[in-house]
């Protein structure tokens, strides 16, 4: 299943003096963003999060109103136990989102650290542990989140402070303050980069952060000793090769349904936007099958709804996309993906989701639309919105309702369906003896970790191939 899944490998410090064995780095990466404690990132300065708009550094605190860029790590840490400190706040209370999370690789992250009124508050939060779990103080609070990843044993814990997190720890440099969680199931295996995402008007200040091998030196409180990672040379014992999963072995190989010139668009939400499952297999095809000369499109609106999707939109949580009619004309696509209705249910709490009719009328507008460009069509089951068992989630019966509405609208059609909603359960369930609780294919219930981004790509390349042997199911 998993196209992307990688050897373990651990980062190490070579000390300089002959005879000493190698130590782990006590520091990993730090920024204060005062433009001299900065260390263990692969570029200088703020590498990509320079590239954000209006981004800048005064008086020790980054401070911006954008963002949706990752910043990679010299040196990508994937065993022990690692501590990661993050010291936050908004000059007014938060109306979107403003997080800085871990992440495994540059296409999406596998928690969210920071603050989300989409969660119902402008509380400081973390997602997936195993829940949203919250801080006692809104956005506008200077604030310290500080979590320990046990990569090991694939567990993680949280805590929280005001201010700068000299609470956390006593003198002794030990932890004084109870875990908001503790040992939650943990839905990654490495951390490479750290995740910028900000939208909304309200300014962010970003005083620290730190990625260390023990809790005072993440959160910067060493007194006497150096903040900079231990003298020597990093190197990075090497990977294994990649190895592709059977589904995505076969979009590449001698008997791929991918044809010369495919121009391939993929509408969705949030999913999507992130394109975690879709950069994979666009860098696989590209590396692997460059004679095939395939195009991907990444047209997935953040927050999106089908009828979004279907009349565009305009600066909906930062995105902005035409008509999917219009965009299809201007990708020029020869295949046309269609995953979206977690937005059109999850919405409906809060009175802007659509209803079964206006879902399914989305979807013949949008099959309609594909049709007359004579692109081929594939339409996806919206998934999850939480990873209990099926039936033990809030929206459980909602979204097998619009599954359902999916399935019969593709058949009606007359175009493939590929029933991803239906796969994620399957593959839940395969699981659940060995772990019964915690997410793994998603870091809060919806938005994926490399698990759940490798299933969609694997579902898809199957789809596609049914496809274009003209089998619709």
């Amino acid at each position: 299943m998993g196209f992307m899944n990688l050897a373990a490998g651990m980062a190490v410090v070579t000390a300089m003096s002959i005879g000493l064995e190698p130590v782990l780095a006590q520091v990993i990466a730090v920024d204060e963003f005062d433009g001299k404690t900065r260390s263990g990132f692969a570029q200088e300065g703020l590498g990509e999060w320079a590239l954000i708009p209006k981004v800048n550094e005064r008086d020790g605190i980054l401070v911006t109103t954008h963002g949706n860029h990752f910043r990679a790590l010299a040196v990508p840490v994937d065993a022990g136990t690692v501590w990661y400190a993050l010291t936050l706040k908004t000059l007014q209370a938060i109306e979107g989102y403003a997080t800085v999370s871990p992440a495994a690789n540059n296409v999406s992250q596998f928690s969210e650290f920071g603050f989300n009124r989409g969660y119902g508050d402008s509380k400081g939060l973390w997602t997936n542990a195993p829940a949203v779990v919250k801080t006692n103080w809104p956005s506008t609070t200077l604030q310290t989140m500080l979590v320990r990843y046990d990569f090991d044993l694939q567990r993680w814990s949280g805590w929280a402070a005001e201010g700068a997190g000299e609470a956390l720890l006593d003198p002794a440099g030990r932890l004084a303050a109870k875990p908001l969680f503790h040992d939650a199931p943990l839905a990654a295996r490495s951390i490479s980069h750290l995740y910028l995402s900000k939208n909304g008007s309200q300014v962010l200040e970003l005083h620290r952060i730190g990625l260390a091998r023990s809790p005072r030196e993440a959160l910067g409180l060493t007194k006497g000793t150096s903040k900079e990672t231990v003298p020597g040379t990093v190197v990075a014992q090497p990977k294994m090769a990649k190895k592709l999963s059977a589904s995505i072995e076969m979009l590449v190989g001698d008997e791929t349904p991918l044809v010369q010139g495919d121009r391939i668009s993929f509408f969705g939400d949030s999913v999507t936007w992130q394109g975690g499952y879709l950069d994979g297999v666009a860098k696989v095809v590209r590396d692997r099958r460059p004679d095939l000369n395939v195009e991907f499109f990444k047209r997935g609106i953040n927050g999106g709804k089908s009828t979004d999707l279907r009349d565009g939109c305009n600066n909906l949580y930062g995105c902005t996309q035409k008509p999917l009619r219009e965009v299809i004309k201007d990708d020029r696509s020869s295949v046309v993906v269609i995953y979206i209705g977690i937005n059109d249910v999850w919405h409906q709490a809060n009175g802007k989701g659509n209803s079964p009719e206006k879902y399914r009328e989305a979807l013949h507008s949008m099959i309609a639309d594909a049709k007359q460009a004579k692109a081929t069509v594939i339409v996806a089951t919206p998934t999850l919105i939480g990873e209990k068992p099926r039936g033990k989630n809030d929206f459980d019966a909602k979204l097998d309702e619009y599954a359902a509405i999916a399935l019969d609208v593709a058949s009606q059609e007359g175009v493939t369906s590929c029933d991803l909603r239906a796969a994620f359960f399957r593959e839940r369930e395969a699981i659940r003896k060995d772990r019964p609780e915690g997410n793994v294919f998603t870091y809060d219930g919806v938005h994926m970790v490399e698990a759940g981004n490798d299933l969609i790509a694997d579902e898809i390349a199957q789809a596609l191939k049914r496809a274009r042997a003209k089998r619709p199911e």
